[in-house]
């Protein structure tokens, strides 16, 4: 997903399966990141993303997106 010469956008997309289909439930916005994993939290009682990204260099760093 990421290129030396261009940056990539990742984004999480949420699937159902409702009526015998999968439906896109919800949608995150588009980051400037290679998105490896992501999980959702709770801070002070609201909801957090965590996010495991990857940059060029092959590093790794979690982000919290509120």
């Amino acid at each position: 997903m990421v290129n030396e010469t261009e940056v990539r956008y990742g984004q999480i997309v949420g699937l159902q399966w409702r009526n015998e289909e999968i439906i896109e439930s919800w949608k995150s916005l588009k980051f400037p990141r290679d998105i490896v994993d992501f999980a959702f939290t709770e801070d002070k009682g609201k909801a957090v993303m965590v996010v495991l990204t990857r940059n060029r260099d092959g590093k790794y760093a979690l982000e919290l997106l509120h």
